[in-house]
């Protein structure tokens, strides 16, 4: 039997997520196989009709290209070049291209009207609600993370629907408030000139920061999706003070990592 919205609804006010916004990590397969009444349309919309702003990560990796020979850094992680491609690919933010590993709610949110696009040509946000445009609009191809920084200004959230903390991408900004610098890739800008773009590394060292974090946890059952929701301020506060004090924490202890390695030097830096 499908899940009913109310639910949903029940479960954003437990949760006391209406009118705020929140950045939703959210694995749709996590309701079941039967789902939801109307679906992840459905599912979106309980969370505007509870008054949130909802903001999803809406990563556009095949705009990612191959960076020029004379732009190469230390310690940036280069374990695999893109492919020169056949024809410029350029990402505006009205493009509708996600990702298919952003799962179908990002999706959802991305061909929804009036959605407001970050512009960052690899790793966007896409949002919808009353916050939208001032959340979205400062996100550029050199601050990755400025949809997170405003929800945490604004008392916002995260909600892991069905997902764990390697998803979590409020912990990259974590890792960037520590003092690390951020990867470097890159792609077409709209005049047709390759520009710079931050991104994340590897995240899957970030479940070594689950004890820290669980102090600040709200966890409910809403039917078979399991939520963790986190205040967006004391996860950033509490993950980046951690990695400041032990930057190998966030490593995923695999020694061969290249993206880890570099990470906890550092990240990348210019050539000398």
């Amino acid at each position: 039997m499908r899940m009913k919205i109310q639910t949903i609804i029940s479960a954003i006010n437990t949760l006391k997520l209406s009118g705020k916004p929140v950045c939703i990590h959210m694995s749709y397969k996590s309701f079941g196989p039967d789902g939801l009444e109307g679906g992840p349309a459905a599912l979106l919309d309980s969370f505007l009709q509870s008054g949130c702003t909802v903001i999803v990560p809406s990563h556009s990796w095949v705009f990612y290209v191959h960076g020029p020979d004379k732009d190469r850094l230390i310690r940036n992680a280069f374990y695999k070049d893109a492919p020169i491609p056949k024809e410029k690919l350029i990402y505006t933010p009205d493009s509708n291209v996600i990702d298919k590993d952003m799962g179908v709610f990002a999706a959802t949110v991305v061909n929804t009207k009036d959605r407001i696009r970050g512009n960052h040509p690899l790793c966007s946000f896409a949002a919808i609600g009353p916050d939208a445009d001032k959340i979205i609009k400062t996100q550029q191809s050199m601050d990755v993370f400025a949809p997170i920084k405003a929800i945490a200004a604004q008392d916002g959230f995260i909600l892991m629907a069905g997902t764990k903390l390697n998803k979590m991408t409020a912990l990259h900004l974590a890792e960037q408030l520590s003092g690390r610098n951020m990867f470097i890739r890159w792609a077409y800008d709209k005049n047709e000139n390759i520009i710079r773009a931050q991104a994340g590394g590897c995240s899957e060292g970030f479940f070594n920061l689950s004890s820290a974090l669980d102090r600040y946890m709200q966890k409910i059952s809403v039917g078979q999706s399991e939520w963790a929701c986190y205040s967006a301020d004391k996860v950033l506060k509490t993950a980046s003070a951690l990695i400041k004090a032990d930057p190998s924490i966030t490593h995923c202890g695999d020694a061969q990592c290249v993206r880890c390695n570099d990470a906890v030097a550092g990240g990348p830096e210019e050539l000398q």
